[in-house]
């Protein structure tokens, strides 16, 4: 295991904070097309971004599910507005 150098998105401005966001957008998508319910995906804490190689990093997904649940019509737009809602 390696020490991610990284930062929480609510703590990046300009360049940094939009390449975060289209990653994590990105990475949401996927997640939902794999069938996983991402449960806890919009608590800030749960994502970090490395600004010198400008990767997002998920972590903390100890409570997703391998089978999605959500039949709400929830999408990763929805998710994606809820965790902006809780970096801000």
């Amino acid at each position: 295991m390696q020490r991610i150098h990284g930062k929480y998105i609510s703590s990046l401005q300009g360049r940094a904070l939009r390449k975060a966001l289209q990653q994590y957008k990105a990475e949401l998508k996927k997640i939902l097309e794999l069938g996983i319910d991402p449960v806890d995906c919009t608590k800030a804490g749960n994502a970090l971004f490395d600004p010198k190689k400008e990767r997002l990093y998920l972590i903390d997904f100890e409570f997703w599910k391998e089978e999605r649940t959500l039949d709400s019509g929830l999408d990763e737009e929805h998710l994606f507005l809820g965790f902006m809602k809780n970096i801000y």
